[in-house]
């Protein structure tokens, strides 16, 4: 006696499922990881025909190749460069801060030097290439 099986369809791997199981995940991963806090500051650029007053010697951060800090010959860590610079000015808001970079200082130190004396309220500092 033959018994007939009837044959059966093969069966294609449905995609909606998958895609859904794939922004599932997409939007858990969004959501649970964290993100950086974006904080900005100030920059003002000086005008293209601005000269320096001669008059006043500006004190000068130099950011070392390392990622250090030096004022005034003497090399500081960026926990310190505050209470140094407001040192260096002896109270009086008139001696400009300028911030020199060598050339192969990382942006971070140059960032974190600004932000330190922004948020130490010492206003007005500005950025400078290393002459040599």
């Amino acid at each position: 006696m033959r018994i007939d099986v009837p044959r059966r369809r093969p069966v294609g791997i449905r995609l909606t499922p998958l895609i859904d199981v794939v922004f599932i995940l997409l939007v858990f991963f969004m959501l649970a990881s964290s993100f950086m806090d974006w904080r900005g500051f100030r920059l003002d650029l000086p005008a293209a025909d601005a000269t320096p007053d001669a008059d006043v010697d500006p004190l000068v951060v130099r950011v070392l190749g390392d990622g250090g800090y030096r004022l005034g010959g003497v090399d500081l860590a960026a926990e310190e460069l505050v209470e140094r610079v407001r040192a260096a000015r002896d109270g009086s808001d008139q001696r400009p801060v300028v911030i020199q970079a060598a050339p192969d200082a990382p942006v971070q130190a140059m960032v974190r030097a600004l932000d330190r004396l922004h948020g130490g309220g010492i206003e007005g500092a500005s950025l400078a290439g290393d002459p040599g």
